[in-house]
């Protein structure tokens, strides 16, 4: 469970996020991203995982949290 420190870090937090069918980019804070991304594709794309974190962002977040579960 995180504490009150981590939440507040995890909520200042913002990525980023791409839709090529739609030209555009945008910045979401973390804790919105995924409410976000799935209501716009569910809006704008039939409900096809079109717009989605950027790649670069989503592995390294990977990549952190595998060094943080010792998985590499």
């Amino acid at each position: 469970m995180a504490t009150m420190s981590e939440e507040s870090m995890i909520e200042e937090h913002e990525i980023t996020v791409t839709c090529p069918a739609c030209d555009t980019e945008t910045q979401l804070p973390l804790e919105r991203a995924s409410e976000t991304i799935q209501r716009h594709n569910d809006r704008m794309h039939a409900g096809e995982a079109i717009a989605t974190v950027d790649p670069v962002i989503k592995d390294e977040l990977a990549r952190i949290i595998a060094e943080d579960l010792d998985l590499l």
